[in-house]
């Protein structure tokens, strides 16, 4: 389960990027996208979770 900002995040970059770039944007704050602060926390938290997530798919955590 991720979030659904780190899914939205995940489905924005598909296509364009590969895991490594997503793994640098996190880790350098390079890129410019509405609660980057929030999803690059939580993919430099988790980034096992996160690249498993880009390989190979995942759920979204349902909101509380």
């Amino acid at each position: 389960m991720i979030p659904k900002a780190v899914a939205d995040w995940i489905e924005s970059n598909r296509g364009k990027a590969n895991l490594a770039d997503m793994l640098v944007c996190a880790q350098f704050r390079i890129v410019k996208f509405d609660n980057y602060a929030e999803i690059e926390k939580w993919i430099n938290a988790d980034i096992d979770r996160f690249s498993r997530a880009w390989l190979g798919g995942y759920q979204v955590e349902e909101d509380e």
